[in-house]
């Protein structure tokens, strides 16, 4: 496969592999464009003060067609909310604290002090959930990974797993050696 770099230079490689997410450009390059099934439902994450939570935990809450979750980093600590959202609806920036506090309204454990701590509209980024079913991940030596083959929806917590375990069962599978007998 010969690839291409935007600073103009060529490689030629035996095989490519495309990792890049679900709004891929590896695929609608070997594909054109294919479009993403909107799930009706949307993301909104934002970052809070680690003082307001136990930094070495991580809570999910979920119920009611919704889901929150807080997650610790380093010197931060991110929340991310999800919940029905319509096919179509403009996301409203300055209305998005007040459709997180009216989804979350009747949680308890800590959601109501993240409610309190909600940042201004503009610090909470939206997304909407979106999937693909592709019946080919490949085209000759070229080969999806990851979210850019089979979009897992961000609840899952699981796609850049699965793009990592299907890079190594790849990595096994060319490699003359495999994974198993190379320790």
């Amino acid at each position: 496969v010969c690839a291409r770099f935007s600073t103009g230079e060529e490689a030629t490689f035996d095989f490519v592999a495309g990792c890049d997410g679900i709004r891929s450009q590896a695929r609608q390059l070997l594909f054109g464009e294919i479009p993403l099934d909107d799930t009706g439902w949307a993301g909104w994450a934002w970052w809070i003060d680690p003082s307001l939570m136990q930094q070495d935990t991580i809570q999910e809450y979920w119920g009611g067609n919704c889901f929150l979750g807080i997650y610790p980093a380093k010197h931060k600590t991110c929340c991310f909310s999800a919940f029905p959202f319509p096919k179509g609806r403009i996301d409203d920036v300055e209305t998005r604290p007040e459709r997180i506090r009216t989804a979350f309204k009747n949680f308890g454990g800590v959601v109501p002090k993240i409610l309190e701590s909600l940042p201004g509209a503009g610090q909470i980024s939206f997304t909407r959930f979106a999937d693909i079913k592709l019946e080919k991940w490949h085209k000759g030596r070229v080969l999806l990974l990851g979210d850019a083959g089979q979009g897992i929806l961000p609840t899952a917590g699981i796609g850049a797993s699965m793009a990592m375990e299907s890079a190594a069962v790849l990595a096994d599978v060319v490699s003359p050696y495999g994974f198993a007998q190379t320790s």
